[in-house]
């Protein structure tokens, strides 16, 4: 399976950018608009929130990413500072993304 890719280390990586392509993949796959919004909803860590608790953190609410779209890999050109198995070091990628 072909995978979308997403550069998260530049201004691509910003949580609301991150957030908007839910919008457009939810769009392309069919969802409600209030799909797409729990989705978001999750990501930013709204129940726990609402529970008196911390909002997700920017790894947390990638790692919700993911699990909702695995087709979409996550990558940077120089190292970002996540965990390699959330995000891909590639300094000569193909341009093929979202």
């Amino acid at each position: 399976m072909r995978k979308i890719r997403l550069d998260i280390g530049g201004p691509k990586g910003n949580l609301w950018y991150v957030m908007g392509t839910v919008g457009q993949l939810g769009r392309q796959l069919g969802l409600s608009s209030d799909d797409v919004e729990s989705i978001c909803a999750k990501m930013r860590g709204d129940t726990f929130k609402k529970l008196g608790g911390q909002a997700n953190t920017y790894e947390q609410a990638l790692r919700i990413y993911i699990k909702e779209f695995p087709f979409v890999e996550l990558y940077a050109t120089h190292d970002i500072g996540l965990p390699a198995d959330l995000c891909t070091i590639d300094d000569n990628p193909e341009v093929y993304e979202l």
